[in-house]
């Protein structure tokens, strides 16, 4: 069983396809989402979303957002997004982004 999963930022679509499962980096803690998920609109943290499609674990960066969950769909709406090759690269660019956050902030 699958749900439709899109990734989208204002400039394009960096996943646009089915999914079995996903954790989503919400602005209070990371949520899973299976098919027939209820109902959800969460804001989103900077964080990795893990995207399991076709068997296949894929990684993305999101850098806050919204993500709007529906029975049959989820749909991450962001300004940015990072794809990683793998979970060690994921943490790495997180933290890299959160550094550089927090040197804008000094």
């Amino acid at each position: 069983m699958t749900f439709h999963l899109a990734i989208l930022t204002p400039d394009a679509r960096y996943f646009d396809g089915e999914a079995e499962a996903a954790i989503v980096p919400g602005l209070k803690g990371v949520f899973g989402v299976l098919p027939r998920h209820a109902p959800t609109v969460a804001a989103l943290g900077t964080g990795i979303l893990q995207v399991n499609a076709k068997g296949a674990l894929r990684f993305f960066i999101v850098d806050g957002g919204v993500a709007e969950v529906k029975r049959d769909s989820v749909a991450i709406l962001t300004e940015s997004v990072l794809e990683a090759q793998n979970s060690f690269e994921a943490e790495q660019k997180v933290q890299e982004l959160r550094a550089g956050v927090r040197a804008m902030v000094r």
